[in-house]
């Protein structure tokens, strides 16, 4: 078995924990750590980080998926068009 501190009954791992990996709950301000799963209060300045982190994600997200409707609606439009073929003469197409 790995000897990780959480497999130690004798280590408080909730200490040993610096909470970088966390969920935030942005309405009720509760943070819940992932490894450990302390959970605490949240500051009004933590909050609105996470409040301008969201929102730079959803601009972003919003972003990517015009670029993927246009993307498919020229990909459709392409569709549409014929293709000029380049053909060349057979020999018995060669006319001497």
């Amino acid at each position: 078995m790995a000897n990780y501190p959480h497999d130690d009954p004798d280590e408080d791992y909730e200490e040993s924990c610096d909470h970088d990996d966390y969920e935030s709950d942005i309405l009720t301000g509760i943070a819940t750590c992932w490894r450990c799963g302390h959970r605490w209060m949240q500051t009004n300045e933590e909050i609105a980080a996470e409040h301008e982190r969201i929102a730079r994600y959803q601009e972003w997200s919003e972003k990517e998926e015009r670029r993927e409707t246009w993307r498919q609606v020229r990909s459709w439009f392409r569709s549409l068009i014929p293709r000029r073929r380049k053909t060349t003469a057979l020999d018995d197409e060669i006319p001497f």
